[in-house]
């Protein structure tokens, strides 16, 4: 038996699911979007930004222990909060890049999904505000 799903969030539009071909995985896509990606900053978050050709948007994640503390469990919760403000703005955002996300370390509070939404979309921009020439 299939433990039951969990109901779609009113502001994700239907179908905005977080797929495999929308992360970063491998060691050479994060080195070339730090060698050739631009990098944005809010208190939230360090992006880094680099077109990827692609017609969708992938993003990557890094939590440091230093950060956001030795314990796993810790740094994957921000891991998640980061992924799904990613999975529920990414019809916002502009398509083709390839997005590392770096979460400062929290000043006040845990850090939230609508911090995080609200950082993604001021930094990464909406595909009208954002140039992506060097």
């Amino acid at each position: 038996m299939t433990a039951p799903q969990p109901a779609p969030s009113a502001d994700a539009p239907r179908g905005a699911a977080f797929r495999p071909h929308e992360r970063l995985r491998r060691k050479r896509d994060f080195d070339a979007a730090y060698a050739q990606g631009r990098k944005r900053r809010d208190d939230t978050l360090l992006l880094v930004v680099r077109p990827n050709g692609l017609p969708h948007s992938r993003l990557g994640v890094v939590v440091s222990k230093k950060a956001h503390g030795k314990r796993a469990v810790d740094r994957n919760r921000v891991k998640r909060v980061v992924r799904e403000a990613f999975r529920l703005h990414k019809h916002a955002l502009r398509g083709g890049l390839d997005i590392v996300c770096i979460p400062h370390a929290p000043r006040r509070g845990p850090v939230t999904c609508q911090a995080v939404a609200r950082s993604l979309l001021r930094l990464v921009g909406r595909p009208s505000q954002v140039t992506t020439d060097h």
